[in-house]
């Protein structure tokens, strides 16, 4: 539990010494602006979207995703599970969850998270960093987040904040059109016989790493202000955790860094602090449909393409000077390049933070395994699953040949 307790409190909050490639000025100057926020700000978007009262139709739509989507799931310190809160008159959470917007308050009972550890497949168990953290909340207080997420979802698409490369966590995308798209685009460069340099970036510790001020700062310059805002500030300014590991829990402590795993309102906030990263465009750029396409996200999945290794190492290079300037740290050796189509007879060597990106056959992105060494590029993601299908269907077949009929 001690190693748990040091290693989550590490991750989730600010490093005490920078990285050497981080601006410590603009670090310095996100906090100062941040501090200089007023506590009540205005909402100066057309729909108030971060100001309109909540109504008991939010609240009902609000049920109907729990339904739908939430039964069964842990509950907070607190002890009050979804069912619960569904038992609660929609007038009455609307009357409470508006009382806590406009009053800046927010009941104790919701201020403190348990945080699970849950092992990573194939990892060590007795190294902590072999463990991701999921936050267990109030339900009470993911209903008023699930609230406020579908606010900042109405705006953010509302008012076109979100790039069109980004397919995570979005109502009408999935994760498999970013598939489909490289797919197209290796296609495109078989047909006119030129190689595909692809990378896929691995973020380290995404979520639990984001930095607080300049998230506030970046959801300000985006035009997202207003009580709804004051309050996620005020929440996340006094949010303390707890860990929660074999049935014991840890002594609190609190986070200075980070966007909650487990929280409905995190996957928008982190889309929304990574959605000004652009790369610029290169020559050697595939088009499709009239779009130069050499950038695809999925959430936190981030994969570059070009038809040359200069198109690649551009943008490589404009990543990175992204991630240092918003205080995220690139995972280098995660981090791994393929080539489709024909290739080069020395393979270029592509940098990233003065480190060679290393080459793989093979490369797993958003769950499908695509392979450079196959005319069909899905041929081993395929043989897997079929694979996958028969050990189960096996262990099916023979759990019910074992069945035991009484006589």
């Amino acid at each position: 539990m001690a190693q748990l307790y040091t290693s989550f409190q590490t991750r989730m909050n600010p490093p005490q010494v920078l990285p050497p490639t981080f601006d410590p000025f603009h670090h310095a100057l996100n906090r100062l602006r941040t501090t200089a926020m007023s506590d009540c700000t205005h909402d100066a978007t057309h729909d108030r979207s971060f100001s309109r009262p909540f109504t008991v139709s939010e609240i009902d739509a609000v049920k109907d995703h729990i339904r739908a989507n939430c039964r069964g799931t842990a509950h907070g310190l607190d002890d009050i599970g979804y069912d619960e809160v569904l038992d609660i008159p929609s007038e009455r959470l609307a009357a409470l969850f508006q009382l806590c917007i406009d009053d800046l308050s927010i009941p104790q009972a919701w201020l403190t998270a348990a945080i699970a550890a849950v092992k990573k497949p194939r990892k060590d168990g007795t190294d902590p960093e072999s463990y991701r953290t999921i936050g267990l909340e109030s339900c009470l207080l993911k209903a008023l987040t699930l609230l406020i997420d579908r606010r900042f979802r109405e705006w953010a698409e509302g008012a076109a904040k979100l790039p069109d490369e980004q397919s995570g966590f979005r109502k009408g995308h999935r994760a498999i059109n970013n598939v489909f798209i490289l797919r197209t685009l290796i296609d495109k460069a078989r047909h006119i016989r030129r190689p595909l340099y692809v990378v896929y970036l691995d973020l380290s510790n995404a979520y639990p790493s984001v930095d607080q001020p300049s998230l506030w700062v970046k959801l300000a310059d985006a035009g997202a202000q207003g009580p709804l805002v004051d309050w996620l500030r005020l929440l996340y300014a006094n949010l303390s955790y707890v860990v929660r590991h074999d049935g014991e829990l840890s002594e609190s402590f609190r986070a200075l860094a980070g966007i909650l795993t487990g929280d409905p309102l995190s996957p928008i906030l982190w889309i929304l602090f990574v959605a000004d990263l652009r790369v610029p465009p290169h020559p050697d750029d595939l088009v499709l449909g009239g779009i130069p396409v050499s950038l695809l996200l999925v959430a936190d999945d981030i994969l570059l393409a070009s038809a040359s290794p200069q198109g690649v190492q551009c943008k490589l290079r404009h990543v990175q000077a992204f991630c240092d300037a918003n205080f995220l740290s690139i995972n280098v050796v995660k981090t791994v390049a393929c080539v489709f189509g024909p290739l080069p007879r020395i393979l270029p060597t592509l940098w990233l933070h003065g480190q060679p990106v290393r080459y793989v056959d093979e490369a797993t992105y958003v769950g499908v395994t695509l392979s450079t060494t196959t005319p069909d590029i899905f041929h081993r993601h395929y043989a897997r699953k079929a694979q996958a299908a028969r050990t189960l269907a096996n262990a099916s077949l023979s759990l019910q040949s074992h069945e035991w009929t009484p006589t």
